[in-house]
């Protein structure tokens, strides 16, 4: 919001009502004449900006586009980067291991089962099928599947359901692309406000690597799963799935070698060089 205002010559102050409960907050939006008039030098990438889930180029970023990219995300954040052969090698395999949570509880089925719109190349206001990044013979398979959560226990528990989407959605583009990226916060997140300024930290980041031509891919499991871990949170009755997003976390904790991650860890991704995804939200 602050940012599409510049284009009409003014700046957004924000006051978030404190009696209004965290799951709805409110938040007052009040549009003042700007001191500097100009467009915000983001402004052209709002709409430009769009995820992409599929195989970037591995050629790695260079140091300009680094610090760039380290720089937008403003005081009180840095970037963590894991980057290199090696190192991406890792980041795919933990990706491909939490994901086992995302498949296989049926909460997150419920999730999932509410947000995809099939047989769509656009959608308003869900992930349209064309966008999820697997095959033409994975897609119509996990269309099935994914109606009833009793064909989803059948698949995973005999048909190793899982390995297909977990390959061309985790594993594959986990491993093709420049490099991994964590954003963190110098202090504790606890608040909503707390939570309101990274959203803010990332989508400063996200549109500065709109601006440079990188494409872009949210990679938050890892980091949901093992906040949900570390503090106990009872997110599913599944029990290999409490157990798994443990080793999540002290795995995610070692790779991105940061101390107290899931406290200050506010976004995980990747990005690189990729075509323009042919659909999109």
């Amino acid at each position: 919001i602050a940012i599409a205002a510049s284009a009409e010559g003014l700046e957004a102050r924000f006051t978030r009502r404190v009696d209004a409960p965290e799951e709805r907050p409110l938040i007052d939006v009040r549009l003042h004449k700007a001191a500097d008039p100009g467009p915000h030098k983001l402004l052209p990438f709002v709409k430009a900006r769009v995820t992409q889930r599929r195989p970037f180029s591995t050629r790695p970023l260079t140091a300009a586009q680094k610090r760039t990219l380290a720089a937008s995300v403003g005081a009180g954040y840095r970037v963590i980067w894991i980057e290199g052969s090696r190192k991406r090698w890792q980041m795919a395999k933990l990706l491909f291991r939490s994901a086992h949570i995302r498949l296989t509880t049926r909460e997150a089925w419920e999730v999932h089962r509410k947000n995809i719109e099939w047989g769509a190349q656009f959608s308003e206001d869900r992930l349209p099928d064309q966008a999820i990044g697997v095959d033409a013979v994975t897609l119509k398979v996990m269309k099935w599947v994914m109606q009833r959560w009793e064909r989803v226990q059948l698949m995973n528990r005999y048909f190793a359901g899982t390995w297909p989407p977990r390959l061309q959605m985790d594993l594959l583009p986990g491993y093709l692309c420049a490099a991994h990226f964590l954003i963190v916060a110098d202090k504790p997140l606890e608040t909503v406000d707390d939570y309101i300024g990274g959203g803010c930290a990332i989508q400063r980041f996200w549109l500065t690597a709109t601006s440079l031509a990188l494409q872009f891919q949210p990679e938050m499991t890892p980091l949901i799963f093992s906040r949900y871990s570390d503090r106990a949170i009872k997110f599913t009755e599944t029990q290999n799935s409490i157990a798994l997003a443990k080793k999540t976390s002290s795995d995610l904790t070692v790779l991105a070698e940061c101390e107290g991650l899931t406290s200050i860890g506010v976004f995980l991704g990747r990005v690189g060089v990729a075509p323009y995804p042919f659909a999109r939200s």
